[in-house]
């Protein structure tokens, strides 16, 4: 275990946290849903993004942050020994990292604190005085906290800190044991996310697709979401919104509106880029976006080079995929604006066959491009 001279929640600190897994993850790695995982994956990809944490939470956590040192010191007095916060990394492997509440000068004692709301601070004490046992006591995503901070410290002992000044029984020590079956499996499972993390750290921040209609565009940037995470966005959502919100129309139209509304949309989205500009739309669309990113409909090429700038200015990535599926002549718009669009293209991916021969492209893409 190495202890390193950082303190927590400091830019350097996140930094830090970014390149690793820490405690507060690892529940999300183990046992969290697929969207939870790719939410952590997408942060540790992108450390520079804003993370929204609903009030709610930002307020518990910062009542917490407020009665830790006063739990810590009832915690130093029970147990007779300095506990002092620190940061640590496994001596196995770095990327096992913890920001601990506390531990004793001799690395055996590892203290974290709780300072949940009364009822559930309670609860859990109810719960170790019936059954004497840490597991079966403390909640599941705190159970795996404790046991991977047991793992990167190599420590004997874990106390679950239990502090709320409103309550009942105020304090309480929760003894916390090494389970070593469970450090293996928490290890293997650490170790296929680092895998994928690796390999989607290679994926451009934000990627355009271009091609004729029924392309397969959408289809590609569902694949990029479901597969890598990416966030969708479409231009063409823009003057539809605008539309329906206008003629108070639900949005999106249902299928049977689509067709009669089509001029419409047409007519509304050439009026105002001839009003305000060719690049009127996609600049519309850069402010909402959330890396990682994949646009699906990049249809011009002044589209792909005001996100190519973007990115640039951001110190972001940016990548053109051209969807290649000829089922029907194009429209003379599309036979003007895609052709150029695809020139520009970074990956060109023939959408020939069946979705299964998709799939399997979209895969050897990835890694050709060494994305």
């Amino acid at each position: 275990m190495k202890r390193l001279d950082l303190e927590q929640t400091t830019e350097n600190w996140k930094k830090w946290r970014s390149e690793g897994l820490g405690g507060s993850d690892i529940h999300t790695v183990i046992a969290g849903t697929d969207l939870e995982r790719r939410s952590l994956m997408k942060r540790s990809m992108h450390p520079g993004g804003d993370r929204h944490i609903p009030e709610h939470i930002q307020v518990a956590m910062a009542r917490g942050l407020a009665l830790e040192p006063f739990a810590r010191k009832l915690a130093e007095q029970a147990l007779a020994c300095n506990l002092p916060p620190v940061c640590i990394e496994s001596d196995v492997d770095s990327r096992f990292r913890a920001s601990l509440d506390g531990l004793d000068a001799s690395g055996k004692i590892v203290l974290e604190v709780k300072c949940l709301a009364r009822d559930t601070h309670m609860r859990i004490y109810k719960r170790y005085q019936q059954t004497g046992s840490g597991e079966a006591s403390i909640p599941a995503n705190y159970y795996s906290q404790i046991q991977y901070q047991l793992m990167v410290s190599e420590a004997q002992v874990a106390y679950y800190a239990g502090y709320n000044p409103e309550a009942d029984v105020t304090f309480y020590l929760i003894p916390i044991y090494p389970n070593y079956t469970y450090h293996a499996a928490l290890r293997d499972t650490a170790i296929g996310y680092f895998n994928t993390l690796d390999k989607n750290r290679g994926m451009p921040d934000i990627i355009g697709i271009t091609g004729y209609a029924r392309s397969g565009k959408d289809t590609i940037a569902e694949w990029l979401s479901t597969r890598y995470g990416y966030n969708r966005f479409s231009i063409a959502d823009l003057p539809k919104r605008m539309v329906s919100e206008a003629d108070g129309m639900p949005y999106p139209l249902p299928e049977s509106e689509k067709e009669q509304w089509r001029q419409v949309l047409i007519d509304t989205s050439a009026r105002l880029k001839e009003e305000k500009g060719q690049d009127y739309w996609i600049q519309q669309l850069i402010p909402s976006l959330e890396v990682p990113a994949v646009i699906s409909d990049v249809r011009y090429v002044n589209e792909a080079v005001v996100l190519s700038e973007f990115a640039r200015k951001r110190g972001l990535t940016f990548s053109l995929w051209a969807a290649i599926r000829v089922t029907e002549p194009p429209n003379e718009t599309e036979a003007l604006s895609i052709p150029p669009t695809v020139e520009r293209a970074d990956v060109i991916i023939e959408n020939t066959g069946s979705l299964e021969d998709l799939n399997r492209i979209l895969e050897q893409k990835v890694i050709l491009y060494g994305v």
